[in-house]
């Protein structure tokens, strides 16, 4: 049975050879982005397996449109059919090459196979006897007009000027970005510039306690994204709630609440008692700090 198979393979590469190359049409010459169609019709061993090639790889001086192969029986025989339709758009000779056509058979041997080459012949569509139209030489003509000149007198002078303007200070100093504070930076700014004003040295605690308690509500509006500002102290607490633990929040309430004695309801503080409260939310930035960091860290 072997030996028959691989018979049948000889035999049938012998008669797999024979390949037609027809071109669908009528006409010699071609036109530029005319769509040539070409037909390559082959007759195959009927225990082969054919697989063409890409023509897109193989023709390079045309566009290849699009390409189908089929096969069909025609007696005993397996027929190939192999269609391509290609476009030139220059003008000349088209040069179509032989292309390879492999045979897998059931043997597992390979055989293959070459298409013809052929060329074609592409022209344009206007007619070669057309000539073009005479044309009268032109007239001599000055270069350029005295307001031209002054235009561009001017426009040498101005880039000139230019020139030595960049020249001269093209070392001078860059204004150096700033860059922004920190939530923790700004706030530490803001206390150390209220200690240096001394209001709880001079009795001004409603000053403080002001001062004070819009430096710790811009703190957390800048690190939770939370809006406190224009909360009074009863509604400022349940806010901040979420983001304080038990003991915090019991501290905070203290101080707010003090706070507003101060300044709404005219009651006294002390130095030592504005010196504490002035450490109170210096402890709290350095605290929300860490956990910062620490989170930062942790990501």
């Amino acid at each position: 049975m072997k030996k028959y198979f691989i018979l049948m393979t000889i035999f049938g590469s012998i008669f797999a050879g024979q390949v037609h190359l027809s071109l669908g049409t009528d006409k010699d010459v071609f036109f530029i982005g005319d769509h040539i169609p070409l037909r390559y019709t082959i007759s195959i061993p009927r225990n082969a397996d054919p697989r063409v090639a890409d023509a897109k790889e193989w023709i390079d001086n045309a566009e290849v449109l699009e390409q189908k192969s089929m096969t069909r029986r025609k007696g005993r025989e397996r027929i190939l059919r192999w269609e391509l339709e290609v476009a030139a758009f220059d003008t000349g000779h088209i040069h179509i090459p032989s292309m390879p056509l492999v045979l897998d058979y059931q043997t597992g041997l390979r055989d293959t196979i070459h298409t013809p080459e052929t060329t074609l012949y592409v022209r344009t569509i206007l007619d070669t006897d057309a000539v073009p139209i005479a044309m009268n030489p032109p007239l001599p003509l000055t270069l350029m007009r005295w307001w031209q000149y002054l235009i561009s007198g001017l426009l040498l002078v101005t880039a000139l000027l230019l020139l030595w303007y960049g020249i001269k200070y093209r070392t001078k100093r860059k204004e150096e970005i700033k860059i922004p504070e920190s939530p923790y930076e700004k706030a530490r700014h803001e206390l150390d510039l209220l200690a240096s004003r001394k209001f709880h040295v001079s009795g001004q605690w409603k000053t403080f306690y002001l001062e004070l308690t819009h430096i710790l509500r811009s703190f957390y509006e800048d690190i939770f994204f939370i809006h406190l500002q224009e909360l009074t102290t009863t509604e400022l607490l349940p806010v901040l709630r979420p983001y304080l633990k038990n003991e915090d929040y019991r501290d905070h309430a203290a101080f707010f609440q003090f706070a507003d004695l101060v300044k709404f309801a005219k009651g006294t503080a002390s130095e030592a008692q504005c010196g504490e409260h002035l450490e109170f939310v210096k402890k709290i930035i350095s605290e929300k700090e860490r956990e910062y960091h620490g989170t930062e860290t942790l990501d």
